[in-house]
């Protein structure tokens, strides 16, 4: 509560400049414009570049300083959601060609072409969509990246811990989890 006071009558510059930038409206956000306006923009450039433009705008001594770092990140999050909705239209596509979802519990698919740093976010849509457990990897040379979302009543760490041994490494919880497997590992998973 205190911070969203904050952010609503003297953000830093670099809020201000995002506020500005994404058209949140100054002095209007509230904890969904948050969630869902500004951390995306923050994050994406982690996503699709490198996370230090997030800092350097938080960092920034003003508005002047600001204003572009806010614009890197808007076109950042652009890019990210374009990424993103490519992935989940291929996901759709892969999923319509060759997941039966009558008898599937669980939706695994993989992919070369897909970048790792958004299908943490797609997971989760198709996982949404479909209301079934999701995990899409992001396969680059013998090595996949693995990002899942689960449903209400599935622990998803439970049943990756079950096949461990098939993993590099991995963690996560009951909801989500992420991974790294050999490409060989994973028509087995």
């Amino acid at each position: 509560a205190k911070g969203l006071e904050k952010v609503n009558k003297l953000p830093c510059p670099g809020i201000e400049a995002l506020i500005d930038v994404s058209g949140l409206g100054k002095g209007k956000i509230d904890t969904g414009k948050v969630a869902f306006g500004l951390a995306p923009r923050l994050n994406a450039a982690g996503r699709i570049a490198h996370p230090k433009a997030g800092f350097l705008l938080l960092i920034a001594k003003s508005i002047d300083e600001a204003l572009p770092l806010a614009h890197s990140l808007e076109e950042n999050n652009r890019q990210r959601q374009a990424i993103e909705s490519k992935v989940i239209k291929e996901a759709e596509e892969m999923i319509d060609d060759n997941v039966d979802l009558s008898t599937e519990s669980i939706i695994i698919l993989n992919n070369e072409n897909w970048d790792s740093g958004v299908i943490g976010i797609a997971a989760s849509k198709l996982t949404e969509k479909y209301n079934r457990p999701c995990i899409l990897i992001s396969v680059s040379e013998e090595e996949g990246t693995g990002s899942a979302r689960s449903i209400e009543g599935f622990d998803l760490y439970k049943a990756l811990y079950s096949c461990k041994e098939l993993f590099r490494r991995f963690g996560g919880h009951q909801q989500a989890a992420g991974f790294s497997i050999l490409v060989s590992n994973i028509s087995e998973l």
